[in-house]
């Protein structure tokens, strides 16, 4: 049962394939999903596992805070923009004014999907932004992309949105 705390996943997969990890040669990459949606968290779980990425999981805003707090960072975040108690952008802001978690890549995981919310998400800081309906293994595949650094984020707004639908 999923808890509004924050979670380490075991939920059992197959692989589905696998990218170099350019991060680490010893371990698989980590991904922290922030997600109010068990199904959404569960969906993108299976997947990253899927492709040998480690996932932890977090169910609302009040966690992600916490976990912010209290935990190293990850090598990804994907973020729900609207979240219970705390929004995801708050959460984005609460990252990127910390050291160690400023340069940490976020996918903003949205169904505020007009253009100007896409906008405003990449304006925040966010280094990709995807739209809800998504395709797992496209949001997999854009993981993929920015942990081998081909979208890595720099001083600039971040121009890359991806709506997969």
């Amino acid at each position: 049962m999923i808890s509004t705390c924050f979670e380490r996943s075991s939920h059992p997969t197959a692989r589905i394939g696998r990218w170099p990890d350019p991060l680490r040669d010893d371990q698989n990459a980590r991904v922290l999903v922030i997600d109010d949606s068990s199904d959404i968290r569960y969906l993108l779980d299976f997947f990253l596992r899927s492709a040998s990425i480690d996932v932890d999981l977090v169910g609302d805003g009040l966690a992600a805070m916490r976990w912010i707090d209290d935990r190293s960072p990850p090598d990804l975040v994907l973020l729900d923009r609207m979240l219970p108690t705390v929004s995801g952008e708050r959460i984005l802001g609460a990252m990127r004014s910390r050291e160690e978690w400023a340069a940490v890549p976020v996918v903003f995981v949205s169904a505020l999907a007009t253009s100007s919310d896409v906008a405003t998400g990449l304006s925040l800081g966010a280094s990709a932004y995807v739209t809800k309906p998504f395709v797992p293994i496209e949001v997999v595949r854009l993981i993929g992309e920015l942990l081998a650094g081909e979208l890595a984020r720099t001083d600039r707004v971040p121009d890359r949105a991806v709506t997969v639908q």
